[in-house]
């Protein structure tokens, strides 16, 4: 049975030999990279969403009306959605930053 003897590489003895393995951490550039890959797609589907639904449709927002193509009107929802998460994002952020202020400063 091999032995392990450093506990930040795999170093193992096995028949009076050390075998060590190198693990490889994943990036935050690595994950980014993936990110922006699987967020292209989506605005690629998105697009094509938004050009097949071209019929004009009629939105009433408390006293405004607007009449548009149904894909733009999904559009914006959809970014109204994300600028919503974003702010809620925003917010949790600052009250964690000022939790590690406070944490500090005892």
């Amino acid at each position: 049975m091999p032995q392990h003897l450093d506990e930040h590489r795999d170093v193992h003895v096995e028949d009076d030999e050390v075998v060590t393995e190198t693990k490889v951490k994943s990036s935050v550039a690595g994950s980014t990279w993936a990110a922006l890959i699987i967020g292209a797609l989506l605005l690629i589907l998105l697009l094509i969403f938004i050009l097949q639904n071209q019929q004009s449709v009629e939105l009433n927002l408390f006293a405004w009306s607007f009449a548009f193509p149904a894909g733009i009107g999904y559009l914006f929802s959809a970014i109204t959605g994300a600028l919503i998460m974003a702010l809620v994002g925003g917010v949790r952020m600052l009250e964690l930053r000022r939790q590690v202020r406070r944490q500090r400063r005892r």
